[in-house]
């Protein structure tokens, strides 16, 4: 058995999966690893790219098949794995150096989850504020490490790749990710697992770079999306019924604000289902989005606030340049 297992879901990224997998490869570290590349069905040379490295790596193994999305590519990945603590990279993504040697350090405890921080890049420039977790968990057990999060009104950071899972706390507890899902499944399968980890470990070390590109899955907005964001919220509302979920959730009812009004009334019957959410925001930003929705309805509050969300920041640059 190997110490890590990295699973690599990969979909015509051709453009840059060589840097992503030479990444994991190059680290600097003693740490024996396996690296597992699943190949979702690529409809460009994705995946010869990943025959290639498995072909001149034995440490490499594809998996191919057919396109069910990054969840279904991910359990597929955690089915195979066989190491101890399993990592997940996106294939347009890349590591720094010494995320494994500085990931060793944190596991000599044998820890359930471990988190990390990451920088958003585009090109070869890093930009934006870094992703880090407001709390760094210390060896404590899960819940109590959500409790000092949401005590502070924090949210654990909702992106699988800033965390590494002890595979057989996963097997043990039977997490997965919800195949069902277009977005929101990384922060479902967080929450599962921080849910029920007896222990925590973590790092504000920046270890993980994440790419920015507008075609990502991500930057996309559909109903189906924002209804996933939605009922992932208020599931883990009733669990966790604190401030820092209702504000998510008022984040994500705005984003109907970018739909057409045909595609925002498939939305509604959620929020109407949720009222007991927007009862409880903390921030007054979304307070406000809140008195909005209760005056104009969601659809024309959504919108509303956008627009003036738009001329307060055209409004701020004036007065920079002025």
């Amino acid at each position: 058995m190997c110490q890590y297992s990295i699973i690599v879901p990969v979909y015509n990224v051709e453009q840059y999966l060589c840097e992503c997998v030479d990444g994991i490869l190059n680290q600097e570290t003693n740490a024996t690893m396996e690296i597992i590349l699943v190949d979702d069905g690529s409809s460009d040379s994705s995946g010869n790219i990943c025959d290639a490295y498995a072909q001149k790596y034995n440490t490499i193994r594809v998996i191919h098949g057919f396109n069910q999305g990054v969840s279904h590519a991910r359990n597929v990945g955690i089915q195979a794995a066989r190491g101890e603590y399993i990592l997940f990279i996106d294939a347009d993504d890349r590591w720094k150096k010494n995320l494994l040697d500085v990931f060793s350090k944190q596991i000599k405890e044998s820890p359930d989850v471990v988190v990390f921080g990451g920088v958003r890049f585009e090109g070869e420039s890093e930009y934006g504020a870094q992703i880090v977790s407001r709390i760094i968990p210390s060896g404590e057990s899960g819940p109590l490490f959500l409790q000092k999060l949401f005590a502070i009104q924090a949210l654990p950071l909702t992106v699988s790749w800033a965390y590494g899972f002890r595979r057989k706390f996963l097997e043990n507890n039977n997490i997965r990710f919800d195949e069902s899902m277009k977005v929101s499944e990384d922060f479902d399968f967080n929450m599962a697992c921080l849910q029920r980890a007896s222990s925590v470990k973590g790092t504000s070390e920046i270890l993980y770079e994440y790419r920015m590109r507008e075609q990502s899955v991500t930057a996309t907005i559909s109903p189906k999306k924002i209804l996933d964001n939605l009922q992932c919220k208020a599931k883990w509302y009733q669990c966790y019924p604190v401030s820092a979920l209702a504000d998510k959730y008022v984040d994500n009812v705005l984003l109907i604000g970018r739909l057409q009004r045909k595609e925002a009334r498939k939305v509604t019957e959620i929020l109407c289902d949720n009222k007991e959410l927007l009862n409880n925001t903390w921030q007054k930003s979304c307070a406000f989005a809140v008195w909005l929705f209760r005056l104009f309805g969601f659809y024309e509050g959504a919108r509303i606030y956008m627009q003036m969300k738009k001329l307060i920041k055209v409004l701020r640059g004036k007065r920079v340049n002025e």
